[in-house]
């Protein structure tokens, strides 16, 4: 039987995202996602952090419809900031949360400047990077990342979920580049193949991350989390 056959629905949804041209039983990449899954059936790693609370601030970057932070808050009744730009899902998470006054909706995405961007609107997938022909496509607002933080008095981030389609390594190497990761308590991020020199890059970072984290997990380009050395 074809492997893709035998893999769970979520696993599909997942690899909907990946390129297929790797997704071979050789890959490391498609060994990772069916690992994943094996390891954490009812996704409860990318949603579990035990030393958040109601006084910890969360940032999750890539909302689209909301469902993390949804899990995140049923635990921990933090305080949470969503950044999805586009119009569509950005809509459809405010009005999920439009009675929660803990979860506040921002219409643009964090990054390493601010500029305005094409993106090609795709589902759960929607980038700036991979772009489709076949796309809808978007105008969207990008906000540089550490303005932001200034601007809402944000000293110290407990958790940020990264999942923005490729965009995840300017937003990191500018981090870095400006020290701020000793900043960031806990990391979740999704790195993605289909960017420009990914692999390199993402080891690059990873090796820089090494200096105030460590890694909690790793799933290459599905999942990874990372934290901060000196939290409990």
């Amino acid at each position: 039987m074809n492997p893709l056959l035998q893999l769970t629905l979520k696993t599909e949804h997942l690899l909907s995202k990946l390129n297929k041209s790797f997704l071979r039983k050789t890959d490391r990449q498609y060994k990772a996602v069916e690992q994943w899954y094996k390891d954490d059936p009812h996704s409860l790693k990318r949603s579990t952090f035990d030393f958040l609370n109601e006084n910890s601030v969360v940032l999750d970057l890539g909302g689209y419809e909301g469902q993390w932070s949804s899990d995140v808050y049923s635990r921990y009744k933090c305080k949470i900031f969503i950044f999805e730009p586009v119009a569509v899902y950005a809509d459809l998470i405010a009005k999920r949360f439009q009675n929660n006054s803990d979860i506040s909706i921002f219409q643009f995405g964090l990054g390493n400047k601010e500029s305005e961007l094409e993106i090609s609107v795709n589902a759960f997938a929607s980038s700036v990077i991979a772009q489709k022909d076949s796309s809808k496509k978007e105008k969207i607002l990008i906000k540089d990342f550490l303005s932001f933080v200034k601007e809402h008095n944000i000293e110290q981030l407990d958790l940020i979920k990264i999942n923005i389609e490729g965009s995840e390594f300017d937003l990191l190497e500018y981090l870095i580049r400006h020290d701020h990761l000793k900043k960031i308590k806990g990391l979740l991020i999704q790195f993605h193949k289909f960017a420009p020199n990914a692999t390199s890059r993402m080891e690059n970072i990873k090796s820089n991350m090494n200096d105030t984290h460590d890694c909690i997990f790793s799933y290459e380009f599905v999942w990874e989390y990372w934290q901060l050395k000196s939290t409990k």
